[in-house]
């Protein structure tokens, strides 16, 4: 059994056990509309947050993860068939990428409260605009490493503090601003696909690595215009 069966065949067994964990720890209906009534009886916040920069954060989610998705199926074709790496060598990359989401999770979680969470945002996506900047000029696996070490971190960053960001702006909605960011990165899991596919088809991998480089360059402008409509909107209401 090669390396690639086994990733699949280990693949299969870690869904049938979320499967068996979905199946019996995932409350009885009745428990989470109890839920969702409690969330409705909650006091609502006095400034709910302005649909167009709910609409626009969103949506920054949304090509963040296009382009993550989208660069996970170029990286592949690029490292071994235009740097004409071996096919190990994607193994090791993204084990490296893991290994620094990992420690920036870790990290996130003893990060001071005061730390602006729209700033690691923020962070998180432009270091991602910097791993596809890396990994487009690399010649050989010491900048296709540094390149891994930015996008653990900004996959971490945007991941987790992405999260507490939507809850924070939705509050006392937990599950709904949960929901929102889910869906928002599965919208952007879907996206990948058509990117990923047509470009690198038609314009090929380094070229598609670049589109992936815009793509989460948008999803930077666009949550910073975002950020600054919502802090603009607070603004606003302070000063009545």
């Amino acid at each position: 059994m090669d390396g690639f069966t086994a990733i699949l065949r280990a693949a299969a067994v870690i869904l049938a056990v979320i499967a068996l964990l979905v199946a019996t720890a995932v409350p009885a209906p009745q428990d989470a509309l109890e839920q969702q009534n409690e969330q409705n009886r909650a006091p609502r916040p006095d400034n709910p947050t302005p649909p167009a920069a709910l609409i626009l954060l969103t949506a920054s989610v949304t090509l963040f993860f296009t382009a993550m998705y989208a660069g996970s199926v170029a990286l592949p074709l690029f490292v071994t068939r235009e740097l004409h790496e071996a096919a190990s060598t994607v193994g090791v990359l993204y084990s490296a990428c893991a290994i620094v989401e990992v420690v920036a999770a870790l990290a996130l979680a003893v990060l001071p409260t005061w730390i602006s969470q729209r700033t690691l945002i923020l962070s998180g996506m432009m270091a991602f605009i910097v791993y596809f900047g890396l990994t487009v000029v690399a010649h050989d696996m010491t900048l296709l490493m540094v390149g891994q070490a930015a996008r653990g971190i900004a996959i971490a960053v945007v991941g987790a503090a992405g999260i507490r960001y939507f809850q924070d702006l939705l509050a006392p909605a937990a599950g709904r601003a949960t929901t929102l960011f889910a869906n928002a990165s599965t919208g952007g899991a879907l996206l990948s696909g058509v990117l990923a596919g047509g470009a690198v088809s038609r314009f090929g991998y380094t070229a598609t690595l670049l589109l992936c480089a815009a793509v989460a360059t948008a999803a930077t402008a666009t949550f910073a215009a975002g950020a600054f409509a919502l802090g603009h909107h607070k603004c606003a209401v302070d000063g009545r």
